[in-house]
């Protein structure tokens, strides 16, 4: 005999799909990729940022959205116990989580210094060339080394070279500075600021 009404709808709620959580997982995978990409260069561009900062929004509020629909279906569906798979349950665990990590990354240079430290072999060889080669004056480049696209370089007096990377925003110039000498001064002097992110490189953001 055939099941009756009240047996199928006792089924119906352990039988939802975690494909609504599994997709959204998915996209907030991708965002965190984007992330990676975006916060590992030394400032971050402005349509990445606004990309970024737009679709994690949208992200963080679908999560909210549908554990709050979680929610307001266990509590209507009282006494009846609703079964929530473990493939659902992760999901909802990871999102947040990769959102945390994405931040993390927005307010660190841990992308950053490992980015430059696999770099760190053709820079350093193309910094010194530059230094034996005795001329200071700026050297067009405008291509990658290691994991940075250079677009030119200039030795300085004080035997350091300067790297031009990006110009994320308006009147902004980024890039890194061989600095094995120690001969940068660290900190934030306008119109330029400098970090250290490795053993011989120094960041610096230039603003106008």
């Amino acid at each position: 005999m055939g099941e009756t009404a009240s047996e199928i709808n006792q089924h119906a709620p352990a039988s939802r799909g975690a494909w609504p959580w599994s997709l959204l997982l998915g996209c907030s995978a991708a965002w965190l990729i984007g992330a990676v990409i975006a916060f590992s260069h030394i400032a971050i561009d402005m349509l990445w940022f606004m990309a970024l900062a737009f679709f994690g929004g949208v992200i963080a509020l679908m999560w909210c959205i549908m554990t709050v629909l979680e929610i307001v279906a266990r509590v209507r569906a009282r006494p009846q116990r609703l079964e929530m798979t473990r493939r659902r349950v992760l999901a909802w665990v990871a999102i947040p989580i990769v959102g945390f990590i994405g931040l993390l990354l927005a307010y660190s240079d841990l992308d950053l210094a490992l980015r430059v430290k696999l770099s760190n072999a053709p820079l350093t060889e193309r910094a010194q060339a530059i230094l034996q080669s005795g001329s200071t004056d700026p050297v067009t480049i405008n291509d990658h080394i290691g994991l940075f696209y250079v677009r030119d370089a200039q030795a300085q007096g004080d035997g350091t070279v300067h790297f031009t990377m990006q110009y994320p925003w308006i009147f902004t110039e980024t890039g890194l500075i061989y600095n094995p000498n120690e001969a940068v001064w660290i900190g934030k002097e306008w119109p330029t600021e400098t970090k250290r992110v490795d053993k011989d490189w120094v960041s610096f953001v230039w603003s106008d």
